[in-house]
């Protein structure tokens, strides 16, 4: 499910990707050079401005199941 603050002030880059075993996908992707953080049931990625469409995709490539 997709959640979004109604309000603009209320949003932030960072995005949450369900996940059942999130410390492993952290361990993995931080092998693969990304640096992101896991919260209970999810793994959390904070996106920036000097991150490309490549950097994008290639972290989604490597969550896919």
């Amino acid at each position: 499910m997709l959640r979004v603050a109604a309000r603009a002030d209320e949003r932030s880059a960072i995005v949450m990707f369900p996940r059942k075993a999130p410390e492993d996908d952290v361990r993995r992707l931080a092998a693969q050079g990304f640096i992101v953080d896991s919260r209970p049931g999810h793994v959390r990625v904070s996106p920036y401005f000097y991150n490309t469409p490549d950097d994008h995709r290639a972290l989604l490539e490597c969550l896919a199941p």
